[in-house]
């Protein structure tokens, strides 16, 4: 549980001196600075601004709980900055704009909220956990990177209709794409076609990683026919692995698409019965025997 009393108001007189002549604080230059992680510390949107103008080495900004900071803006100012994380469970942050910098990696964890990307050109890795994450919203400004994007992380709620339509051109946009993690919520029969559109969008994907939300049994002969073997991937991470029947068959139907798989890594759930998942795993190893790949079990 987050409790605000527990968080800490950064002190301005650490970036200010004072001027003999006139009593006003001068902001310091940091030229020495290149790593800026504050969790629970309250920054205001002044200081904020501060740290960006006057840092011309940062490289890395990771904010946790950012009280202050509703509206981040950075256009420009810090052209050094290569990574920037904000977590924000509290529902603080509203907004974020980023344009005209080098970033090469962003992350934001927490509730939705109006992202604009735009002059990115060297943007490789965006992590969006976000809580009702807008899609459509998401993907129109992520391919403002699309040439540059090489890792996408995000959660979904299964697509359906117009926007599962418009979710897989988007990733069929992302060209030079090589690892993706999705953690994917819903159920029925038809997710498995869901993820089918996914691997058949992203053909130079060689990482994907995925964790299962869904409780109801997903093969069917549709999704299988709609397959294309998978020329690409080489590992496969399934999180949250649980041992029922539509975690082994999601297994199993990634083994037999990607034909130069090389390994699989299993990360079997702490709620689920232990025999349960250890027979599934079992019936797993006893189906990649025979293609050489490595199944690694955590």
């Amino acid at each position: 549980m987050y409790i605000r009393d527990e968080t800490y108001d950064f002190p301005s007189r650490l970036i200010t001196r004072v001027n003999p002549r006139c009593n006003l604080g001068d902001v310091l230059v940091l030229s020495y600075l290149k790593k800026l992680i504050l969790k629970r510390v309250n920054v205001t949107k002044e200081i904020f601004q501060n740290f960006l103008k006057n840092s011309p080495n940062l490289e890395m900004i990771s904010i946790h709980d950012p009280f202050y900071l509703d509206h981040i803006i950075i256009n420009g100012q810090c052209r050094n900055l290569k990574y920037f994380e904000i977590v924000d469970t509290c529902k603080d942050v509203k907004s974020i704009y980023l344009s005209n910098l080098d970033l090469v990696s962003f992350t934001f964890k927490g509730y939705n909220i109006d992202l604009r990307l735009a002059h990115l050109p060297k943007l490789k890795e965006v992590d969006l956990d976000m809580v009702r994450l807008n899609i459509n919203n998401a993907f129109r400004q992520i391919l403002f990177c699309a040439l540059s994007m090489e890792s996408l992380s995000m959660n979904v709620k299964k697509p359906e209709g117009r926007e599962l339509s418009v979710f897989i051109k988007s990733v069929s946009m992302l060209s030079n794409m090589k690892k993706l993690r999705l953690a994917v919520g819903g159920s029925g029969y038809d997710c498995l076609l869901f993820l089918t559109s996914i691997m058949n969008a992203c053909p130079n994907l060689e990482t994907f990683s995925i964790k299962p939300c869904w409780t109801s049994p997903i093969i069917t002969k549709k999704a299988r026919v709609a397959t294309n073997p998978h020329k690409n991937l080489k590992l496969v991470e399934i999180v949250e692995y649980k041992g029922r029947k539509c975690d082994f068959e999601l297994a199993a139907y990634i083994i037999q698409t990607a034909v130069a798989l090389k390994e699989v890594v299993i990360s079997v759930s702490r709620d689920c019965l232990k025999k349960k998942a250890a027979e599934s795993c079992t019936k797993l190893i006893e189906s990649i025997k025979a293609q050489g790949v490595e199944l690694v079990i955590v």
